[in-house]
């Protein structure tokens, strides 16, 4: 993608979003750093059945 975009086949070039890893989530997937960004699909659905009955008293 860097190379193509520094190309002269990409003189216009708009609306381009270009996620930029910094080597982090290759680094968890081998295992040499642990995941910092776990998300726990259950965790969050407990969290909005508490905020909704927080809500509702």
């Amino acid at each position: 993608m860097i190379v193509f975009l520094n190309s002269d086949l990409a003189s216009y070039v708009s609306g381009e979003l270009m996620a930029v890893d910094f080597d982090g989530h290759i680094e968890e997937i081998a295992g040499i750093r642990p995941t910092v960004n776990d998300i726990n699909l259950t965790k969050i659905l407990e969290y909005m059945k508490t905020m909704a009955a927080k809500q509702n008293a």
